[in-house]
């Protein structure tokens, strides 16, 4: 596998990278709210992830992304090879997922929504 994939450690131009993925794998066994997965989102790439944590929010099965049972290595695989092969659907959903981030993550959208939580306009 070493000539299909590489480990890149500490990056400074992750946007950059992200958008050249042609599928961003994400199987966590536990999450918070997971900026990866939304950054990936928000840079165009098809994501397959677990439903665990704020996963659940972002990636909807089908719509925003593809979601796998967590510990099902066969499942994931599967869904990665569909991704690659259906490169058309994958495009369609990763434009989706890509819409909703940007509308609901952005900066703008954030700091808005924070000044509104305390009060000022």
């Amino acid at each position: 596998l070493g000539d299909r994939f590489a480990v890149l450690g500490a990056r400074d131009d992750v946007p950059d990278l992200l958008a050249s993925f042609d599928v961003f794998a994400f199987p966590s066994r536990f999450e918070g709210l997971c900026l990866a997965v939304i950054e990936a989102q928000a840079a165009g790439v098809p994501v397959v992830a677990t439903p665990v944590g704020g996963i659940r929010e972002t990636v909807v099965d089908g719509e925003t992304g593809w979601l796998v049972p967590l510990r099902d290595v066969e499942a994931l695989a599967n869904r990665i090879s569909w991704v690659l092969e259906h490169r058309d659907e994958a495009r369609r959903v990763a434009d989706e997922a890509r819409r909703r981030a940007l509308a609901r993550f952005s900066v703008e959208r954030m700091v808005a929504e924070t000044l509104a939580l305390y009060g000022i306009s």
